[in-house]
């Protein structure tokens, strides 16, 4: 079979090729970058939330993470406090109160309260909350000291470079870190997989 196009244009449509290619793999590393970027960017901005909520002042009465983020330390996620939660205090106390009013509105529509998530990860990683409490990471490793927060920002950038760091560290012999991989846990901590499955 004949050559469809001359030399010169069978030149042009490999450079034309290659061209597009190449944009491809820049739009796919700029959206990666810009992903990570998101999660470092927002460090230290406080996230509306549609209740006013002070960790300080409820650690200060004495409840601790699990109170609200009941499976933290079980499952993936952390958990948000749910409107029945939140009313076991706010029935009564503060009932009157303004800032109060959604989550009382809320509970007579049988809703729960849209809270705004602090930290976000992108899509393609993955993180159990579990995982890490049982090997001993305490909430303010990645939360930074929610307990002293009058509102709630991200304290750590949470890239991903951030987290590979603590994993490196977690699994060096010769660190002297208290955080120690999960007994039945024998996989290298700074595998792809491990996060990205």
């Amino acid at each position: 079979m004949g050559q469809l196009f001359s030399q010169r244009a069978d030149r042009r449509l490999r450079r034309i090729a290659l061209a597009v290619l190449a944009l491809a793999v820049l739009l796919f590393a700029w959206g990666m970058m810009r992903t990570s970027g998101a999660a470092a960017g927002d460090v230290g901005k406080p996230v509306p939330q549609p209740i006013p909520f002070s960790h300080r002042q409820h650690v200060s009465l004495g409840l601790d993470c699990a109170t609200c983020h009941e499976t933290a330390d079980t499952a993936a996620e952390a958990g948000m406090p749910g409107t029945e939660t939140c009313l076991a205090c706010h029935d009564d106390l503060f009932r009157g109160t303004r800032a109060l009013q959604p989550l009382h509105e809320a509970a007579q529509s049988n809703r729960q309260i849209a809270w705004n998530a602090v930290t976000n990860l992108p899509e393609v990683a993955r993180f159990h909350h579990g995982m890490h409490v049982r090997s001993g990471v305490p909430c303010a490793a990645c939360h930074g000291d929610v307990a002293t927060m009058e509102t709630t920002t991200k304290a750590k950038p949470l890239t991903m470079q951030w987290c590979v760091e603590c994993h490196r560290e977690v699994q060096d012999p010769a660190s002297d870190s208290a955080i120690r991989p999960i007994s039945e846990w024998h996989r290298d901590l700074t595998d792809c997989s491990v996060c990205h499955y």
